[in-house]
């Protein structure tokens, strides 16, 4: 039996990081036939159907679902996350979810972005809270702007979930 062959990404910097891992996932997922796109943001996604019972909005965190392909909602502090809502999603129907890369975030209602800030699951299904320092198993990414509470408020941030 063979060994799988290693790869190894040196960086300088987490874009550049991020960037290298993006290419090899990239081919991987061509070779596989999956649905990918780059998003105009800076992110990779994936194609999943909503299958969460609800309209998915642009920045909501999800979960795999109990269907091939599909996604649900993010239960309130969730450690399952696995990509951020790309563009709406109407219940039943497919879409992307960036699984890597640049993202906007929806953020709880009460909660303001800082940057330089982990973003992580919040107490709310589906959104994102900011936090000043390691939660252990709710990071998402590191918030790349300030924004101010308030209602349905997006944040863009750098993250992986691979």
């Amino acid at each position: 039996m063979s060994t799988p062959a290693k790869t190894f990404i040196v960086a300088k910097t987490l874009e550049d990081a991020i960037d290298q891992m993006n290419s090899l996932f990239e081919e991987l997922f061509k070779k596989h036939d999956v649905p990918i796109i780059h998003t105009r943001d800076g992110g990779i996604a994936l194609q999943y159907k909503n299958e969460s019972g609800v309209k998915l909005e642009r920045g909501n965190l999800v979960a795999l679902g109990t269907i091939d392909s599909s996604v649900v909602l993010t239960l309130a502090s969730a450690l399952n996350c696995i990509g951020v809502v790309y563009e709406q999603i109407p219940i039943g129907e497919e879409g992307y979810i960036i699984i890597s890369g640049k993202a906007y975030f929806l953020l709880k209602d009460t909660v303001s972005s800082v940057a330089g800030d982990y973003v992580i699951t919040s107490d709310v299904i589906g959104r994102a809270d900011n936090n000043a320092s390691i939660i252990a198993n709710r990071v998402i990414g590191i918030f790349e702007e300030t924004k101010s509470s308030g209602t349905n408020v997006l944040a863009l941030a750098t993250f992986s979930f691979y």
